[in-house]
């Protein structure tokens, strides 16, 4: 089985742009909808 390798280097400008913090990442937020009682209004 071969097992490729791909080198990513940082682009601070890019990073930057999309407001990532200093590890290149960029906030998000997760929500779960959960299923609830059928209410009619």
């Amino acid at each position: 089985m071969s097992q490729d390798t791909t080198i990513v280097q940082f682009d601070s400008l890019y990073a930057s742009q999309l407001q990532a913090d200093e590890y290149g990442m960029h906030q998000y937020v997760m929500v779960l909808l959960k299923a609830g009682p059928n209410r009619d209004i």
